[in-house]
Formats: structure tokens, sequence, C-alpha cells
């Protein structure tokens, strides 16, 4: 078993205290309630595992990282409200690598289907605004043959 650097960042921050709800056995989540996990403290871990996830990204090979740096260099708002890194972060247990190398092979598979033109633009439905999708899938959404369905029970 690989160590994750974020383990020790957290024993760090908290003084050794056990701060950690786990849920589920995968994603760890941080709770104010929980004793000794205040908000300055959650803010420090929280910053701290961003800085991580970036420099992970930074030590990547320059083909595995590319579609992310330029997506985020293109339109980082777009990056940002689409791929979170806190996302990426809880889904693999807060480990720093398998966050990062997640994240970039997702902005490489997007720069794949949607073509290197687009990917970078927001995933929008509406034919009036700048989307990542190309118009005839937008048309095909708005024709009823693709349809979008709200959230089941689960939130799926």
């Amino acid at each position: 078993e690989t160590h994750n650097p974020f383990d020790t960042l957290v024993d760090d921050v908290l003084d050794n205290e056990s701060d950690w709800m786990m849920e589920d056995s995968k994603d760890r989540i941080f709770t104010l309630e929980h004793e000794g996990l205040n908000e300055e403290k959650l803010t420090a871990i929280q910053a701290q595992a961003r800085k991580g996830v970036l420099d992970a990204i930074a030590m990547l090979p320059l083909e595995r990282r590319e579609a992310y740096e330029f997506a985020l260099q293109s339109n980082p708002f777009v990056v940002e409200i689409e791929t979170p890194l806190e996302r990426f972060l809880l889904v693999n247990n807060y480990n720093l690598w398998d966050a990062s190398t997640q994240l970039c092979d997702f902005w490489t598979l997007r720069r794949n289907m949607l073509g290197k033109e687009r990917y970078w633009l927001p995933m929008r439905i509406s034919r009036s605004e700048e989307s990542a999708l190309e118009a005839k899938v937008i048309d095909a959404i708005h024709s009823g043959t693709l349809t979008i369905l709200p959230p089941d029970q689960n939130n799926k």
C-alpha cells in the first residue's frame, strides 16, 4: 500500500486527533461538528489538498496533463465549475496522485470526444449560448431524441 501524503498533512493540521468520518469506506467527509475540526482547520486542510493536487498535476508527463492545462488557460471558470478539485479528492479518498491523474484523464477524454476546438467550452444545451456540444447534439436533445431525465431518489 502506498503512502498518501494527505494523511500526514491531516495529522499535522489536526495534531494527530481523529477528526475523520468515513462514509461507505470510500469517501472521507469532513464535518464541522466533529470535535476538534473547526472551520479554520477545515479551510487549511482544503487549501493544502488543492495545492497538493496542483503540485501532483505539475509532475505528470506533459501528454497526460496538456488537455487539462489548455482548458484551464482557455476557460478557468468552466474547469472550476465542471470539475472542482474537491470532488476528485473525495472520490479518490484524498489520494493526491489519483485525484490529479483522474482529473487530467477526464479532460483528455473530453478533448478526444468533443474535439480540440470545443472541449474547453461549457456543456450547455442552449442554442443561443456557446457550448462544447455540437449543434446537432443540442438539436437532438431539444427534439426529444435524447432526453435528460430529472434526478432519481438517489440524486442520480
